[in-house]
């Protein structure tokens, strides 16, 4: 309620209906629930009634520096009214008073709460229900009444409540936090089908990381409105977003009153109490027993992560044991080591998908610059079914990322794709993790060295490519396991560094001499800047060594650039 309060000239009733109303635009017509948070003690639960100005005649005329003197004397005395606690104490001291000017005399007689003389019980009911700031209103027995700043209709906590929404006390500081916690826990009480809508500002900088990785374990529908729109994109996949102004200015729903049908309900988060009514509420956050809890029971002011410590590589769930699985392949940042024998790549990496129940079909493709690629390498990957993409560094993340989307559109879940690379987190984490929000796969991944944090994208196993290769499955269950990988290199570096390079190198020797005779090709050699397919690694090679090839990697290159430039030039 502190990033996106209901705007000004806007009716707090209308809160609900235009929700409603603006699922309904996109088809979604489901019960909803509504719970706003916030810190309640900044708003009171009543509005005074303001005292009554009777005018004798003549009448006021506003166009006299005398009477704009009344006026401001006469809108100075309510605003002191208004402000004071105790409206019968200052009764007693100013009424009656007079004040006059040429030709006017006025009589200001400022009532008690209680009176029943109270002129603004006459205002008529569309008076009641819309927010007046600065504005003279002449009741029905033509009296003249000022208001500033006020409502002159229920306060907000009543018009909300009165339409089934429900009020979370919390103090703004932890409001996020709270937020957060409350929709986890509805996530689990309503599994999917199911749609969540957030109103906050804070989407981008506290719920983006967590709750996307919540996003591809378990996908629900999510919209978003705010008062100022996210400066970057967002990792969460949104169905659709509002600003809040204009969505409270659009359609509502039709529904009449709701007021009867839905329950309503006060929430002290500090207290873990219930009340049914404002009423109550407010005299609870005004107790000294509220006070205390709020100092001994502080609430988290940090997002407190639920994914954080999620595991990896859990065994296979019956699903996806025996389904597809593709593998897209940077070898410019994961190159094949010394010494290694290129034809053990695809029996290694399906010895590491086995050993986690993994038994499905495998397709891998190689991508990087082949012109830098020994020969033998490519013919050795390419006679166990491993297929070759050609692409410039510069290329290398985009044609990965189309090759793993088209393969998505045309195997349909539950299917398994693995990316090894070092730089798909920072260059295609953020993409990859909203496309696994849209279809539900397992995403592997494999890297040269371990990142510094944890990836937004939600993985369901990761492995070290060097002890992939060499036939060493690296379970890496919680960041506790981190932390300790972290303390023993920092202390024993020298050591680690012997232990590893000599188990690698002894392990990857093996291997190599396990190998089996060269067999012929029956993997694609594939240039993915001219969109070109080869059978045979050696027109392949003279592809890429063609005038036409050359020209086309040129026009793309400079397009590249033109288009690098254009960024600076207008960020």
């Amino acid at each position: 309620m502190k990033d996106c309060p209901v705007p000004e000239g806007i009716d707090d009733h209308r809160v609900r209906p235009s929700i409603e109303g603006a699922f309904k635009e996109q088809g979604y017509s489901g019960p909803v629930s509504i719970t706003a948070y916030g810190d309640q003690k900044q708003t009171p639960d009543t509005i005074a009634p303001l005292p009554a100005v009777r005018h004798t005649s003549p009448p006021v005329r506003h166009s006299s520096a005398s009477s704009l003197h009344a006026a401001c004397l006469r809108y100075l005395i309510l605003r002191l009214w208004c402000a004071s606690t105790t409206p019968a104490v200052l009764y007693s001291k100013l009424s009656p008073c007079q004040i006059c000017e040429p030709g006017c005399l006025y009589d200001l007689d400022l009532m008690p709460n209680n009176s029943d003389d109270n002129c603004i019980s006459h205002q008529s009911l569309a008076q009641q229900q819309h927010r007046i700031v600065g504005v003279d209103l002449v009741d029905s027995e033509g009296d003249l009444v000022m208001a500033e700043g006020r409502d002159s209709c229920e306060h907000v906590l009543r018009a909300l409540s009165s339409t089934g929404v429900a009020v979370v006390h919390i103090g703004s500081e932890s409001t996020c936090a709270v937020m957060y916690l409350d929709m986890v826990k509805w996530r689990e009480d309503n599994p999917p089908p199911a749609t969540m809508m957030i109103i906050t500002n804070q989407m981008l900088d506290v719920f983006n990381w967590d709750l996307a990785r919540l996003q591809q374990r378990t996908s629900y529908n999510i919209f978003l409105a705010y008062s100022i729109r996210p400066v970057a994109a967002l990792f969460v996949y949104t169905r659709k977003e509002w600003l809040w102004e204009k969505l409270l200015h659009g359609t509502t729903s039709t529904s009449v009153d709701t007021a009867g049908e839905l329950s309503t309900v006060f929430h002290c988060e500090f207290c873990s109490l219930d009340c049914q009514s404002v009423k109550s509420f407010k005299k609870h956050l005004s107790t000294k027993k509220h006070a205390i809890e709020e100092v001994l029971n502080p609430q988290p002011t940090q997002l407190i992560s639920v994914t954080k410590r999620w595991g990896k590589n859990y065994a296979a769930t019956p699903e996806y044991a025996t389904a597809k699985i593709h593998v897209s392949w940077d070898m410019s940042e994961c190159p094949i080591p010394d010494g290694y024998d290129a034809r053990r790549v695809r029996p290694s990496l399906e010895g590491a998908f086995k050993e986690l129940g993994y038994s499905g079909p495998v397709s891998i493709t190689a991508f990087g610059d082949h012109k830098q690629t020994p020969e033998r390498h490519l013919h050795a990957l390419s006679s166990t079914g491993i297929d070759v993409a050609h692409a410039l560094p510069e290329f290398i993340y985009s044609r990965m990322f189309d090759d793993l989307k088209l393969w998505r559109d045309n195997n349909p879940t539950p299917t398994t794709m693995m990316i090894i690379s070092d730089g798909a987190e920072y260059l295609l984490g953020g993409s990859l993790a909203r496309l696994k929000q849209l279809k539900k796969y397992n995403l592997f991944w494999a890297y040269s060295f371990r990142p510094w944090k944890m990836s937004v994208m939600l993985t369901s196993a990761e492995w070290l490519w060097d002890s992939l290769l060499a036939g060493v499955l690296f379970y890496y269950l919680s960041s506790i396991h981190f932390h300790i990988y972290i303390y023993i290199y920092n202390h024993q570096t020298n050591l680690l560094k012997l232990l590893v390079s000599e188990t690698k190198r002894h392990v990857l020797r093996k291997c190599s001499g396990s190998s089996e005779s060269v067999v012929e090709s029956t993997g694609m050699f594939y240039c993915k800047m001219c969109f070109s397919k080869r059978k045979r690694l050696d027109k392949f090679m003279k592809h890429l060594s063609s005038k036409k090839h050359i020209s086309e990697v040129g026009i793309l290159s400079l397009s590249l650039s033109l288009s690098l430039c254009d960024q600076y030039i207008f960020v």
